[in-house]
């Protein structure tokens, strides 16, 4: 069995999806399986995968419902101990990435770290991770998908991602996997990888389908004690939590190079 199982769910993006294959066939790291999930694309897509077909282990190109069901199907395929999502225009830091994820051989269900975003001006933000996993902060921020590790057996335990949820189906699978089935969680406090930010979930006409299903979700999920102290002090809580720490992660971002990602 290999160690890991990286997915990637692309359609029609040709044009970011060479950076993505690239920083994952590059890695010093080898102990994994690369499964390209492909939407039916129309573009030059197919084009680029066949270019580096010898790397890939597996590959599909048929119809899909969504990014999830996508997902879905590739988690289906994999035989990896832990997978990982990275979707075109996603990136790993660089190439030393997964060897020093594994290189402390983490037991966790789920291990996790930062993410970098990088902006259309070139310039890159590293957002930290919490260190623990509250219900309270779940209802600030989720852990980004392309900096996760999770073992395949908790996808059998628990089940795959939720499609019923078009735009937060990871968030949903999060909070089940940490707070209804007690997974347990490692962060590991490295830059894992870049996140495309033209995603579906990232712009803007879906914002509000976004912030409708995080609402079922979190009433589904979060005790309703916790909704309660948000609800009451909602505003001072994003305050300390998201806005004061996001303007932190912002400076030390401007100011400090090695802050965004590690030496090669």
């Amino acid at each position: 069995m290999k160690k890991l199982s990286i997915i990637t769910v692309c359609k029609n993006d040709a044009k970011n999806l060479e950076k993505t294959i690239l920083s994952i066939i590059n890695q010093s790291f080898k102990d994994f399986e690369y499964i390209i999930i492909d939407g039916a694309s129309n573009d030059y897509t197919i084009d680029v995968i066949n270019i580096y077909k010898p790397f890939i282990t597996k590959f599909i190109s048929e119809p899909d419902t969504g990014i999830f069901n996508a997902q879905n199907k590739g988690i289906g395929y994999s035989e990896g101990e832990f997978i990982c999502f990275l979707n075109a225009g996603d990136f790993f830091t660089n190439k030393e990435i997964l060897q020093n994820i594994f290189d402390t051989a983490p037991t966790a269900d789920i291990i996790y770290g930062d993410i970098n975003y990088k902006f259309n001006n070139g310039f890159i933000y590293r957002k930290k991770s919490f260190k623990k996993l509250t219900q309270l902060k779940f209802l600030v921020e989720s852990l980004p998908h392309p900096s996760c590790f999770i073992k395949k057996t908790v996808f059998e335990k628990i089940g795959l991602m939720d499609e019923n949820f078009k735009m937060t189906a990871d968030y949903e699978f999060f909070l089940r996997a940490i707070f209804k089935y007690n997974c347990s969680s490692q962060y590991v406090s490295i830059p894992v990888a870049v996140f495309n930010l033209q995603g579906l979930s990232s712009k803007f006409e879906h914002s509000l389908e976004a912030k409708s299903e995080r609402n079922k979700i979190q009433q589904k999920y979060i005790d309703r004690k916790t909704l309660r102290i948000f609800g009451l002090f909602r505003f001072p809580i994003l305050f300390i939590l998201k806005k004061l720490r996001y303007l932190y992660y912002f400076l030390l971002s401007r100011m400090n190079r090695s802050f965004t990602r590690l030496s090669e």
